[in-house]
C-alpha cells in the first residue's frame, strides 16, 4: 500500500520588473506551480533506503517552463520531529549540482509544463542521511529556481525572454509534510 500524502501548497507568483515590463502582466498570466513529495511506504528501519518522489505541478491555466532538472540542492530537504524540532542525518555525500546557464535562445534545457502537467524527480536517500535516530519525523521540501529573471532578460535571447519561465524571483515553494516512522 502506498502512503501517498499529497497536499499541494499553491503559491501564485508574478515576476517583478526592474523598470522593465514584467513577463507576467495580468492575473490570467500569473504562473502557478505546486510542490508535493510522496514515498511508497511510511515505515522504515535505520538501515533502509527511502525513495522520495517530488512532483512539480503546473496548477495554472497557462504553460510554464522549468530550467533543467531540479537539483536536490535546489530541492531543500528539511526534517522535523513531531514536536517541530528541525533535525539532520549524516549525509553520505553532498548532493550538489550547479548546472551551467543555458546558451542564448537555447530552449532545449527547459521542461515545458502545460496546465495540469507534472514533472517528477525521484531520489533515493539512506534513512541515516535524513534522520539521526529512530522516531517519527515529518519531511518538507522547499524549491527555488536557480535561474533569475534578470539573467533571462540579459542573456537569454529573444526566444527565451518570451517564455513564461519559473525563475528565482518566484516565491519559494513548500511541499506537503510527509510523515515517516523510523524504527
Amino acid at each position: 500500500m502506498q502512503a501517498i500524502l499529497t497536499l499541494l501548497l499553491l503559491l501564485p507568483a508574478t515576476v517583478p520588473g526592474n523598470g522593465e515590463r514584467s513577463r507576467s502582466t495580468s492575473p490570467d498570466e500569473t504562473l502557478h506551480l505546486a510542490l508535493s513529495v510522496t514515498t511508497s511506504q511510511h515505515e522504515y528501519r535505520m538501515k533502509d533506503d527511502v525513495r522520495l518522489e517530488t512532483q512539480l505541478t503546473n496548477t495554472g491555466n497557462r504553460v510554464l517552463y522549468l530550467f533543467d532538472e531540479p537539483c536536490w540542492n535546489l530541492l531543500n530537504v528539511q526534517v522535523f520531529t513531531t514536536d517541530g524540532e528541525k533535525v539532520t542525518g549524516k549525509p553520505d555525500f553532498i548532493r550538489e549540482c550547479l548546472p551551467p546557464p543555458p546558451r542564448p535562445n537555447d530552449r532545449s534545457r527547459f521542461t515545458r509544463l502545460g496546465p495540469g502537467d507534472v514533472h517528477r524527480v525521484t531520489q533515493k536517500f539512506g534513512i541515516t542521511e535524513l534522520v539521526p535516530k529512530p522516531g517519527e519525523y515529518d519531511i518538507v521540501l522547499l524549491y527555488r529556481s536557480d535561474l533569475s529573471d534578470e539573467w533571462v532578460h540579459k542573456y537569454g535571447g529573444k526566444k527565451m525572454t518570451a517564455l513564461p519561465i519559473w525563475t528565482s524571483e518566484q516565491p519559494v515553494l513548500k511541499s506537503n509534510r510527509l510523515h515517516l516512522v523510523v524504527k
